[in-house]
């Protein structure tokens, strides 16, 4: 993850901080901006912290002047760039003692917004803010994110390059992508080469832009830069890369016919090994503020049990039984709980004991009851089976 930018400003009156949070609401540019009313609690930010730029009024505190705090800062962090900002109530007598050759931007209120903001981004760019006061308020535009760019093999791309080379007897070639990466340099110029790329950069989007409107996938396009020192061709190599052929001044426009057949063929045999990703590209997808809240909120809440509907066919229920149901009640009774008598005395219930026989013991002797039975059967034979048994003797 990259680490933002630290920007402090000094201002006993806070109006340079709101300037400088307002050029940021603007490009929508994030920084970690800390204020500090005073010099000293400045310093002691600075010296912990180092931050990438320091913006301070002219009047700071009765201790110290904002030119002796940019001095004293650029003496204690080399790599910290200052910004003196006066108010339009300050003495002007500094305003011609100050010198390109400062070591600090000094800037007078009101600011020239161009001035300020190209100052402001050079420093945290790592550039010289000091070099951007005699250059052109306009920055170049950033090149358009168009998704990654395919990966090409180098090895195989010299080989082209080097055939075209001889075929275009061109000085010097450049392979390079839409981000301003020089992949392949073949010959030598005399001038700086990434300078050249950088100021092309913006042709790969108008590549992109045009080629939407004039209709196809695949547009081609070549460029012809005519100079008194240099002529350059640029031609496209897909969507994602383009070739620069550098000639001499007085030579250039000799070769339209050449670049046109055999530049044309080289870019082909360049996008053959890429093939279809040469022109595929993806725009930045810029989702509205209400569906980012919509989505957070979803993401916040508790996931959930879904339950899918099922569907029931009307042929699938039963038919209902036709028979009456006939509903039985019962009632339960309530058994009265019978407690025990304490002490009791059976010969009371009976009224007197009862006597019990001499000969009660002939019930459970077999012999006796043999010979009880024989009696009572006198003339009517022994017992058969079915007999003992209704009277209990057999089981």
């Amino acid at each position: 993850m990259v680490s933002l930018a630290r920007i402090v400003t000094v201002d006993p009156s806070g109006e340079i901080s709101r300037i400088v949070r307002a050029a940021f609401d603007l490009t929508e540019r994030s920084v970690i901006q800390i204020d500090i009313p005073d010099s000293q609690d400045a310093l002691e930010e600075i010296r912990t912290f180092a931050p990438q730029v320091v913006i301070c009024a002219l009047e700071v505190d009765e201790t110290m002047r904002g030119i002796e705090l940019a001095m004293l800062i650029r003496q204690m962090q080399a790599d910290t760039q200052v910004i003196v900002i006066a108010s339009a109530d300050d003495a002007d007598e500094l305003d011609q003692a100050i010198t390109p050759e400062s070591s600090f931007v000094y800037l007078r209120r009101p600011l020239e917004a161009p001035v300020f903001i190209r100052a402001l981004f050079a420093a945290l760019d790592g550039e010289d803010a000091r070099q951007t006061m005699s250059m052109p308020a306009i920055r170049p535009p950033k090149p358009a994110d168009l998704g990654p760019i395919p990966k090409m093999d180098l090895t195989a791309a010299r080989q082209v390059l080097e055939k075209l080379s001889t075929d275009l007897s061109a000085p010097a070639m450049v392979l390079a992508d839409r981000q301003g990466e020089i992949l392949l340099e073949i010959g030598v110029a005399d001038f700086h080469i990434p300078d050249l790329i950088q100021a092309l950069l913006p042709a790969t989007t108008t590549n992109v832009e045009v080629g939407s409107l004039i209709g196809g996938s695949k547009p081609a396009t070549i460029q012809f830069f005519d100079g008194e020192n240099y002529d350059v061709f640029v031609l496209s190599v897909g969507l994602h890369f383009f070739l620069c052929l550098i000639y001499d001044g007085a030579q250039g426009n000799r070769y339209f016919g050449s670049v046109t057949r055999f530049g044309r063929r080289g870019v082909e045999d360049l996008i053959a090994p890429l093939g279809a990703s040469a022109f595929i590209f993806e725009r930045p997808t810029v989702v509205p503020e209400e569906r980012r809240r919509r989505r957070r909120a979803a993401t916040a809440a508790p996931d959930e049990e879904k339950i899918q509907p099922v569907a029931v066919k009307a042929e699938e229920w039963a038919e209902p039984d036709p028979t009456p149901i006939r509903v039985t009640t019962t009632t339960a009774v309530e058994i009265p709980r019978m407690e025990p008598i304490p002490d009791l005395d059976i010969d009371l219930i009976a009224g007197e004991a009862a006597e019990i026989p001499a000969d009660i013991d002939d019930l459970f002797d077999p012999d006796k009851l043999a010979e009880i039975a024989n009696e009572a059967r006198t003339g009517r034979g022994p017992l058969t089976y079915d007999e003992a048994r209704e009277l209990g003797i057999l089981p």
